[in-house]
């Protein structure tokens, strides 16, 4: 005779079976959870990238007003197939800016001497007065955060950098994260280079490189780039900047951000000019360094990055130092 009646053993079954299958929802519901915040934070990262650089790290080839040929062209391999220079013509706008200097608590920028090179041979200074604004339609400023300031606090909308916060000369092959305007998707700096053709170019390089081992490591990698550049622009004109100071407090109260190590390191860079031959050593660092040899507090919020005044300076002082071939 049948029945229906539940045993103890019948209880105990059902409520393993109802274990395993909340285990089962918990686990499921968990790696739903897991993949929707992995999808989250790819998608937060991406915008903040892209946000970081648009509005406060860099805008490549901004040439903001006044527009640039090239950027018509659309992908690298059209642009690798057609590589001159094309060069920005004067705008009245530019020419009509005024740009001026606020006073600071160093000398006028016109009277700074800078311990300037360059092979008199092969270049000659242009004019005794500051150039034309129009001269930075052509030019980029390739380095890290410090270049980066110039475009960002010089107030001038003609500026163009291959440059972001954190650029080292050992990731100028591999990391892609510059954006130029007209194309697609990041790009390396050496692909920039390629990319995008300018008649000078102002490289500055050395304030993340402090700490490293190997100073001759640095140099190399330096000049590197410099024969990448002329390999893709031999009519280019190239300066090297000198690794702009730091604050008396910063370098006393850090091993490596300090004045010392940044004196060594210009004095190899202006050794790699000198043995080259072929690029101008910009000391701009002159634009900004105190009768001690620090950056003023006035002119830093951290002792490392310089404020607008100070940008302000340094682009000044380029003004004063243009060069030309003979």
């Amino acid at each position: 005779m049948s029945t229906n009646r539940i045993t103890r053993e019948d209880i105990i079954r059902l409520k393993l079976k109802k274990k395993k299958r909340i285990k089962r929802i918990w686990i499921l519901s968990f790696a739903c959870l897991v993949t929707v915040a992995a999808i989250v934070f790819v998608v937060a990262k991406n915008i903040s990238s892209k946000n970081n650089r648009l509005g406060g790290q860099v805008l490549v080839g901004i040439q903001a007003n006044i527009g640039n040929n090239i950027f018509g062209r659309t992908t690298y391999a059209e642009l690798q197939a057609a590589k001159p220079y094309v060069p920005v013509p004067d705008s009245p706008e530019i020419s009509a800016i005024e740009f001026i200097v606020p006073e600071t608590s160093l000398p006028a920028v016109e009277e700074v001497e800078g311990n300037n090179w360059y092979n008199e041979e092969l270049y000659q200074l242009v004019s005794e007065e500051p150039v034309d604004l129009n001269h930075f339609n052509n030019a980029v400023f390739i380095g890290d955060s410090r270049s980066e300031g110039l475009i960002l606090y010089s107030g001038l909308p003609n500026l163009n950098g291959f440059c972001y916060k954190g650029l080292s000369v050992d990731k100028l092959e591999s990391e892609a994260n510059i954006f130029i305007t007209g194309y697609e998707g990041e790009y390396t700096c050496y692909d920039a280079i390629s990319m995008v053709p300018y008649s000078s170019y102002y490289c500055m390089f050395g304030i993340n490189e402090l700490g490293w081992n190997s100073i001759d490591v640095f140099v190399e990698d330096f000049s590197a780039m410099i024969d990448h550049i002329k390999s893709v622009n031999p009519e280019a004109i190239i300066y090297v900047e000198s690794i702009l100071p730091v604050s008396k407090i910063k370098s006393e109260e850090s091993d490596i951000y300090n004045q010392e190590r940044i004196n060594e390191f210009n004095a190899k860079i202006l050794e790699m000019c000198q043995t080259r031959g072929d690029v101008i050593y910009l000391d701009v660092s002159s634009a900004v360094i105190g009768e001690d040899g620090y950056l003023p507090e006035e002119a830093s919020p951290d002792g490392v990055h310089c404020n607008a005044d100070y940008c302000k300076r340094i682009i000044q002082y380029i003004r004063c130092n243009v060069y030309e071939k003979k």
